[in-house]
């Protein structure tokens, strides 16, 4: 009997030691496909120009290509700050890991510099305004639910819509009233793709917000405001971090809207990166490292808000 019971735990302990160990290899794929494009892209910041070319590629830079070569000879198509000569002045050798960071600044810094500093102001500016109308408008379709389902399958349908079908009607409005190309331009379209998306993941956040603590709170004395700022936005503050963090992220990397509503007095980031692609040659460790500029205010924000994030993707449980 001893015996038989002594196998049956053996055999449990391979089956646990062989689940962890698929568990272990399911995660190191998922992660390895997710991250693969990131590490891809920051290694490739890294690579003289003619690494890209070779027949044997890498996934990061090698000394031996480094040597080899002085600087780059591609460059942007536009705005260029410097020349060739002005750079190998200022000992921009390609020997140096650095190159593509500080070639970006020095042959067009101004324009990335702006198209940092616009992407900011609009994502920022965005985000705050998707708030502004999101939170209040989640919490009434929580409570109140006005129009029934109707409505709330109605803000879920618009995100079934590719972003290009509004962009004909938007383009002659704007147009009409006479703030294409401007900030203001950016800040309303930009709500047509963040509130659909902020209001809906809201609306299940604040759901989840027990009813019985917002009726003990106005049983104590509280409007129904004060139950509205002091009660379900503390209990469902992960799930607006959360429609926050996207907002800013969908904001900071759209391309679509800024290409068509704005070109030369507001360019964000994304414009900036488009215009390295030319017909006569890519400055691709250019790109590259622009690229991986582009996606540290996103990488740091997220993880800042790691914890909210965390506990939001539990749908806001409130213990």
């Amino acid at each position: 009997m001893n015996s038989n019971s002594s196998v049956m735990k053996t055999q449990e302990k391979k089956i646990f030691t062989l689940k962890k160990v698929m568990r272990a290899i399911l995660i190191v794929i998922v992660l390895f496909t997710f991250l693969f494009p990131v590490i891809f892209i920051i290694g490739g910041s890294f690579k003289t120009q003619r690494e890209f070319y070779v027949t044997n590629p890498s996934l990061f830079a090698r000394v031996e290509y480094r040597e080899q070569e002085s600087f780059s000879t591609v460059i942007p198509k536009e705005d260029l700050t410097s020349s060739s000569e002005e750079l190998e002045q200022k000992n921009l050798s390609q020997k140096s890991i650095w190159f593509n960071y500080k070639s970006i600044f020095a042959r067009a810094g101004q324009r990335v510099k702006k198209g940092i500093t616009d992407s900011f102001i609009v994502s920022i500016v965005s985000t705050i305004l998707t708030m502004l109308i999101s939170v209040p408008a989640a919490y009434s379709l929580a409570r109140y639910r006005p129009g029934g389902t109707q409505i709330s399958f109605f803000i879920l349908s618009i995100l079934f819509l590719p972003p290009i079908v509004g962009v004909l009607p938007l383009f002659f409005i704007f147009k009409n009233i006479g703030i294409l190309d401007s900030y203001l331009v950016l800040f309303i379209s930009y709500l047509f793709i963040n509130l659909p998306f902020a209001i809906w993941i809201m609306k299940g956040f604040f759901e989840d917000v027990p009813e019985e603590l917002e009726q003990a709170a106005m049983i104590d004395g509280y409007t129904r405001f004060k139950v509205f700022f002091k009660v379900a936005i503390p209990l469902a503050k992960s799930g607006i971090a959360v429609a926050g963090l996207f907002a800013f992220i969908f904001s900071w990397n759209e391309l679509l809207f800024s290409s068509i509503f704005s070109r030369s007095t507001v360019q964000t980031l994304p414009l900036v990166l488009q215009d390295y692609i030319g017909s006569t040659g890519n400055p691709w460790g250019e790109l590259f490292a622009a690229s991986t500029i582009s996606l540290i205010p996103a990488a740091l924000l997220a993880i800042f808000m790691q914890k909210y994030i965390i506990r939001g993707l539990t749908l806001g449980e409130v213990k």
